[in-house]
């Protein structure tokens, strides 16, 4: 995923977000636009996330989740998609603890083989009052 994460990075269309403590970056999330194609929905893809291993199990990935999320609310972006490997469990704990539902199934969708698992978030949108005077 090196040459994926490094083109990702210098991307003008995705957007990183990172976890520090006071030793420095522990953790990111990526994201990227995606057009789904029934109507105009517009949806966020969450094309990478990580916490170093000495950091995980504190609630960082749930941060970091929760931060792409507001963001894409912000945006107004409708649903987030993500990918994760099906025998991944800790990812998959994390993401439906997130809110994020099975959608699929993909065969042989890494590049070593692994299947991996399409999951989807629908995002509210708090509708605002108007008021005229």
């Amino acid at each position: 995923y090196s040459p994926i994460i490094s083109q990702w990075f210098t991307s003008l269309r995705c957007r990183t977000l990172m976890a520090y403590t006071e030793k420095g970056p522990v953790g990111f999330v990526m994201t990227g636009p995606l057009l789904i194609d029934k109507g105009s929905l517009v949806a966020s893809e969450v094309l990478a996330i990580a916490v170093d291993p000495e950091y995980q199990a504190n609630g960082i990935g749930s941060m970091l989740l929760q931060a792409i999320e507001e963001q894409a609310q912000k945006m107004h972006v409708e649903q987030l998609v993500l990918h994760t490997a099906s025998n991944n469990k800790a990812a998959l704990r994390l993401f439906e603890a997130h809110g994020f539902r099975l959608k699929r199934s993909i065969s042989r969708f890494y590049p070593k083989g692994q299947d991996a698992l399409e999951m989807m978030k629908t995002l509210s949108h708090k509708k605002r009052l108007s008021t005229t005077g």
